[in-house]
């Protein structure tokens, strides 16, 4: 988990403690962690798969029906078991997805529900964007929600630097709304164009060297040995500001898993490399065209790999991810009058490769999750509506996979079949693909949703208090207790037919004040069901945390792993030694 800011508050606290050292709550019922569950457990999630489906024209077609799709899995046809088309425009109704007979599920398992209600999230990558980019974009959104398309209360407004900070999150009046796009368009922060031109014009001094040495000789026995240095070292900062923007990129799509339906994430940047650095290579390329030295230099490296791993993290909690490129159209980047003269082949082959690099991560982004990438566009207003009418316009289709929670990667192939009715051109877009999480991974995305957004569910009623904390040195021990009532939880037979037992698994997640960092810790409890005079006794689950002084965000994720009911809860608590005053 990596750091979060909340510049504003988007917790809601489910209770808030007060800790000094040496207080304490009384344990009930303690069990000793236990690592084994009941049996194997085969948790089976329907894949939800939203489709876009247009014409030549870019206009949706209408009227289809499930008999006019396939879906391939791994190259494999797969039965879809629930269907709906959706062309709702209103953010705050609901349509229900249509079961097909045979395949839909029993009695025993409802069919699930499309919840239509659509969530944005304005994510602004602030390592990436330049001051100017952002100014116009940020005029465009705010005349985009002008309209009224999207409700105030489902937008999360997300800048990110180095940390990941949350702007206005989920329920907020658009005056809160408003004032953070005002903080985004006059922030001072984000990228520009001088270290990509100390970069180059360092490149052409070192060529302009090279003529002047190698008189009598290949100026490229002398330029590319010198020339590695400087690229390496430009694509190594490359690289650590993309890994970082990627990093919180996959914080956002965990955290966003526990926020009910469909997800849209439009994300505005000037650039996203996936090969950071290519551009300086081609550059030294273009004039040493084939030399060793440059031909073998080791780049800092692909990042494809990376973003596959954002992008099937997004699909399996049901993100589209639209890109942005704020900048639009600009001219090429060493056609100004302060350039240097450097041969016309090589400059253009640089020109043409940073353009291009920068867009493909923001390409790449967009088509593996469903999205679209807008580019080379200077006015953004048609395209925000284009997203707001895709947001509530799609078919929805969903089917069993023969696999739960494998962790394996899997393809998703959507065609419609052509009718006589249909036009020729057909355009389908969809996810590619997603990887299958593990039930311990997928309640780890819903505790985060509880830890950063508050989003919080408690059907096992549990409760949260604190043991004795200890000092050591600059850290804290804080005996955690999560309590729930015994009736709440489900006890089987296990090795002992005459004493039935109950599992349970704890997640829990720490986030302190000051520096944002995470403490996670997850364990397994076994309880022997209690006596019947004790019935409505209190199973008490105890997880020590190592917390710094200050105030700290605690979430909670609780499962029965005979029923699979799972609680999410979240609190603040301030942990301060006796005498010194907490925070306010």
């Amino acid at each position: 988990m990596d750091s979060f800011v909340a510049r504003r508050t988007v917790i809601s606290h489910f209770l808030v403690i007060a800790i000094a050292v040496g207080t304490a709550v009384t344990a009930v019922g303690q069990a000793t962690p236990d690592s084994s569950a009941f049996g194997d457990i085969v948790d089976v999630e329907l894949i939800n798969v939203e489709v876009w489906v247009t014409d030549a024209k870019d206009e949706p077609i209408h009227g289809l029906t499930a008999e006019d799709f396939e879906i391939r899995e791994d190259g494999k046809p797969v039965a879809i078991s629930h269907f709906a088309e959706l062309r709702d425009t209103s953010p705050s109704r609901t349509q229900q997805p249509r079961p097909l007979a045979p395949s839909a599920p029993s009695a025993e398992q409802p069919p699930r529900t499309v919840d239509t209600g659509r969530h944005l999230v304005l994510y602004f990558d602030q390592l990436h964007l330049r001051q100017a980019s952002r100014k116009q974009v940020v005029d465009d959104v705010r005349r985009f929600l002008d309209r009224e398309q999207i409700s105030a209360d489902r937008i999360l407004i997300l800048s990110q630097e180095r940390q990941l900070t949350t702007e206005a999150g989920f329920g907020s009046s658009r005056r809160q709304i408003d004032a953070a796009l005002a903080r985004i368009s006059e922030s001072t922060g984000g990228v520009n164009d001088l270290e990509t031109r100390l970069a180059v014009t360092r490149l052409q001094q070192l060529w302009e060297q090279a003529q002047d040495v190698a008189q009598f000789s290949s100026p490229c026995s002398w330029f590319p040995p010198r020339a590695a240095p400087d690229v390496i070292s430009y694509a190594s900062e490359q690289r650590n500001r993309i890994v970082t923007t990627l990093n919180h990129l996959n914080t956002t799509t965990s955290f966003l898993a526990g926020v009910p339906g469909v997800k849209t994430l439009l994300f505005v940047s000037d650039s996203l490399e996936k090969t950071p650095g290519i551009s300086l290579y081609t550059f030294v390329d273009g004039l040493c065209p084939g030399q060793r030295d440059i031909s073998q230099l080791d780049l800092v490296g692909d990042l494809t790999t990376d973003f596959r791993r954002l992008t099937r993290n997004a699909n399996a909690n049901r993100i589209t991810l639209y890109t942005l490129q704020a900048s639009g159209l600009q001219g090429g980047f060493l056609t100004g009058p302060d350039q240097r003269s450097v041969e016309l082949s090589a400059t253009r082959r640089f020109d043409s490769t940073l353009r291009s690099s920068e867009r493909d991560g923001l390409l790449l982004l967009a088509k593996e999750t469903g999205g679209r990438a807008i580019i080379n566009r200077n006015k953004f207003a048609g395209e925000l509506d284009e997203i707001a009418r895709e947001m509530g316009t799609y078919y929805s289709l969903a089917y069993t996979p023969t696999h739960g929670g494998d962790r394996g990667e899997h393809r998703i192939k959507v065609t419609v079949r052509q009718r006589p009715d249909l036009a020729k051109k057909i355009q389908v877009r969809h996810r590619q693909g997603y990887r299958d999480k593990s039930p311990d991974e997928r309640m780890a995305d819903r505790l985060e949703s509880a830890l950063y957004l508050g989003l919080m569910a408690n059907p096992l009623a549990a409760r949260l208090g604190a043991g004795t904390v200890r000092q050591s040195a600059k850290k804290f021990t804080l005996p955690l207790h999560v309590m729930v009532p015994a009736d709440r939880v489900t006890f089987l037979p296990d090795s002992d037919p005459q004493t039935p037992s109950a599992s349970l698994m704890l997640q829990v997640a720490a986030s302190d004040d000051k520096n944002r960092n995470v403490v996670f810790e997850q364990k397994r409890f076994r309880f022997d069901r209690p006596s019947t005079a004790n019935a409505t006794a209190l199973l008490d689950l105890a997880v020590d945390l190592e917390l710094g002084s200050g105030m700290h965000v605690v979430a909670v994720a609780l499962r029965d792993e005979a029923t699979r009911e799972t609680s999410y809860i979240s609190t603040s608590l301030s942990v301060e030694t006796p005498g010194v005053d907490g925070p306010g």
